[in-house]
Order: structure tokens, then C-alpha cells, then sequence
């Protein structure tokens, strides 16, 4: 079966790569290790449309991650929960105040019925910019709200 990627929203200019991985219901969506298949695209602008070949079938649920690192797609997070990077599921599923579940994303595959599923994913990123790649001095903040003086805040609390 033939997976058309359609992935939009992507912040190219952080540079590194796409990772894709396909989900059975275990080990969703933390578990990387457990994923059924994992492959990983080069960027090349916001938008990207990939072609994916699985012979799976069944439910899966598709996660996409942007490493910014070009490394091996494990997430980076801050605070201890938020991640880093860029984040997509399938069936438009969204990071909230919990992660999403294996029901909200899963798809159903079936290679016999279908030769080509087209599946629209949008990326989300709670932190806009890569702090690697801020002005000095500057932090990014959540969902592009800069947080300079939560950040310096945060210093004067955390580190005495």
C-alpha cells in the first residue's frame, strides 16, 4: 500500500529532518522503539509531500517529528513534557494538555481495498523559533509568544 504524506506547516528553516512513524495501538505515541516502521525525510520547504510504502494493515497511527538535529528523531523536551520540536499526527490529532491518543490518529489500512491513501498531516510547533537559532538574549516562548522576561524570571528563580 502507498501512503501519500501530504505534511504542511513544516518550519524548513530549522533544517534537519522529517522522521515518520507508523503506530500499532502499542507504545503510542511515546515509544519510538515499539513503532511498526520508522523512515525519515530530507526537508525542502514548508510543505512537503512524501510517498510512504507499508505493507501494513490494520489500524496505525501516524506520527510525525521534526528534528531539528538531523539525528535520530527522538524528542526534545522542555519543562519535562513539552516537546522541542516540531510535532504531526494523523487525522489532524493535536498536542493539547495531553498527548493524543491511539484513537484520535489511527487509520485504517487495507492493501486489498485501497492501493493509494492520501493522508493530510499539519505540523505543530509550541515553541516558534529553535532556541539554538535566537537572538542573544532572547528566548522563544510558547506557541510564538515571547517569554524574555518569564525567561529572565525563570533565571533569577532556577538558577542561583
Amino acid at each position: 500500500m502507498e501512503l501519500q504524506l501530504e505534511i504542511d506547516g513544516i518550519q524548513a528553516q530549522r533544517g534537519g529532518r522529517l522522521w515518520v512513524y507508523l503506530f500499532g495501538p502499542q507504545g503510542f505515541p511515546k515509544e519510538h522503539r515499539a513503532a511498526l516502521q520508522k523512515t525519515a525525510f530530507d526537508l525542502s520547504g514548508a510543505k512537503l509531500v512524501a510517498t510512504l510504502e507499508t505493507q501494513l494493515a490494520g489500524e496505525v497511527a501516524i506520527k510525525i517529528v521534526h528534528d531539528d538535529e538531523g539525528r535520530d528523531g527522538d524528542i526534545r523536551k522542555r519543562f519535562g513534557f513539552f516537546p522541542d520540536m516540531g510535532i504531526g499526527y494523523s487525522k489532524g490529532a493535536r498536542i493539547t494538555w495531553r498527548l493524543p491518543r491511539f484513537n484520535e490518529s489511527a487509520l485504517r489500512l487495507d492493501p486489498e481495498a485501497v492501493r493509494k491513501l492520501r493522508v493530510p498531516i499539519q505540523m505543530q510547533y509550541l515553541f516558534q523559533n529553535a532556541t539554538r537559532n535566537a537572538k542573544p538574549g532572547q528566548r522563544e516562548g510558547i506557541a510564538g509568544k515571547s517569554d524574555a522576561i518569564v525567561g529572565r524570571r525563570m533565571h533569577k528563580e532556577y538558577h542561583l
